[in-house]
């Protein structure tokens, strides 16, 4: 491997892995990671106040090998975890690990070399799932032909957002990745919510200069049984405003970009949240005060959105909406179907996309 210009040295990797209740998973997952071929880590272990006896297995990884940190702090959340390790790592690029999960040994290694082979900014590999409930089809994954492009921001966001990124390196997901880690200066992960990915990952594409995607797989991604089968009406108040607040951020930060496909895109992704705030809400509002107060609160902010509304469905009667959901999506369907036979026609007719 190439060594970095500036100290002579392979840059150092900092791997952060928030631990919350993960007792049976956390060997394997701390294991892939010190056995790494790519040997210039740290590994912060970040105990997030786990009632089990994860923090004492910490520990004990922090007594064996000198490149385990562990931080025992009070629980705050996935989000609290990753930014304590980031207040105190000290590598040259960043990376995060769900301790459920593991990782390829020669993941970080791939990585690293392209990141300095290519001198970028963010390298991204490819992921898979894995179902343990499963007696077939266990894994879910595409074929990774470790494939390399160089992407700029645009390339990078333009891929996320349109480039059908399932399993793919250029994926909302935050883990399959490293990170320069000035790339998180002035910047953290939203604490207090979940899909944080939809919020930072943009984000932290917007600020690189180089971008790898190496199409090669790099992180196993547990999934519990039932973790991904919650329903609409089952879904708590948490989740449905993390949606709505994650997008509005992402919005608010795209909002003046010279992308304007992206900004048009990332608009129409907080709209469709609000409207599904909205719908959710409506489906509970009679349980409880709080999601009638949050039924109105969406109800407002929907139709303040008057920019967004004459951006992305000019042609929809969205106020329709709040008499049936389920009519506003057939005519947001019809609308978006006929823009799509007008565009085949124009293209047909003049030849030009």
């Amino acid at each position: 491997m190439s060594k970095n210009n500036t100290t002579g040295a392979t840059p150092k990797l900092s791997i952060i892995v928030p631990v919350f209740r993960v007792e049976k998973f956390l060997a394997r997952c701390v294991d892939s990671i010190l056995t790494q071929t790519y040997r210039n880590i740290e590994v912060i272990l970040v105990d997030d106040g786990s009632p089990d006896n994860c923090p004492r297995i910490c520990d004990d990884y922090s007594r064996v090998d000198t490149r385990v940190r562990v931080i025992h702090k009070l629980n705050g959340g996935l989000c609290s975890a990753r930014n304590a390790g980031l207040d105190v790592a000290n590598g040259d690029y960043i990376t995060f690990v769900d301790s459920d999960d593991w990782i390829e040994p020669d993941a970080y290694l791939g990585l690293m070399s392209k990141c300095i082979e290519y001198q970028a900014d963010i390298a991204g590999g490819g992921y898979r799932y894995v179902r343990p409930w499963k007696t077939d089809n266990k894994i879910l994954e595409v074929q990774f032909d470790k494939s390399c492009r160089l992407l700029n921001s645009e390339d990078a966001l333009h891929e996320l957002y349109f480039g059908g990124q399932m399993f793919m390196p250029m994926s909302i997901m935050v883990w399959n990745k490293v990170y320069k880690r000035s790339l998180f200066d002035n910047l953290r992960f939203a604490e207090g919510y979940i899909h944080e990915d939809v919020q930072i990952t943009p984000m932290l594409l917007n600020r690189a200069n180089r971008i790898v995607a190496f199409n090669h797989l790099v992180y196993n991604y547990n999934i519990h049984l039932g973790e991904a089968s919650t329903s609409g009406m089952k879904a708590n108040v948490l989740k449905t405003d993390s949606s709505v607040v994650m997008t509005r951020s992402v919005y608010e930060y795209f909002k003046e970009s010279k992308y304007d496909r992206i900004s048009t895109h990332v608009a129409g992704q907080y709209f469709n949240a609000l409207l599904n705030a909205y719908y959710i809400s409506s489906c509970n509002y009679k349980r409880s005060a709080e999601w009638r107060n949050k039924m109105l609160e969406y109800k407002t902010a929907i139709l303040r959105q008057k920019n967004i509304i004459k951006a992305v469905y000019p042609a929809t009667p969205y106020r329709v909406y709040f008499i049936s959901p389920l009519l506003f999506r057939i005519l947001k369907k019809s609308t978006i179907g006929f823009k799509q036979l007008k565009y085949k026609i124009h293209r047909s007719i003049t030849g030009k996309n």
